[in-house]
């Protein structure tokens, strides 16, 4: 009898790092666009902040995976000189931007204002006050393509 291989592949790896960047590249255009419109929430990027360790967290594996590098390269010939640990690194750079701006410029502990009326309403970011995260974002976004 043989168990189902729990590590897993170079192929999953990459494959995967990719999937999870795309998607995290899809969540800060998503917020970029939205906070260019209106105000948005706070929680929005608290949110997205979480998401960000989380995958940093992961690249940060990632790169130390044996072999990862020159799998990369013969998963994608047509990219001459691809070094994935050195596109992890940049898309991690341009994430840590992102976070750091969050963290300077968004309280957590602000998430909600009370009215003078008791009523609890979210705490919003004008589109002002979001100009430098869609810079950041935008750094992001030239860089995970």
């Amino acid at each position: 009898m043989t168990f189902p291989a729990t590590e897993k592949t170079l192929h999953e790896h990459v494959t995967d790092t990719r999937a999870a960047a795309a998607r995290l590249r899809a969540r800060i255009l998503a917020l970029k666009n939205e906070s260019a419109r209106a105000s948005v929430s706070t929680s929005e990027f608290i949110s997205l902040h979480s998401t960000i360790t989380d995958r940093i967290a992961e690249w940060d594996a990632v790169v130390l995976i044996t072999g990862i590098d020159t799998y990369a390269a013969t998963m994608y010939p047509d990219r001459v000189g691809l070094v994935w640990s050195t596109e992890i690194a940049s898309m991690k750079t341009a994430a840590v931007a992102i976070a750091s701006w969050i963290r300077t410029n968004i309280h957590s502990s602000r998430l909600y204002d009370v009215d003078n009326d008791g009523r609890t309403t979210a705490t919003m970011v004008t589109t002002a006050a979001a100009a430098g995260f869609r810079t950041e974002a935008d750094d992001f976004l030239a860089v995970v393509v």
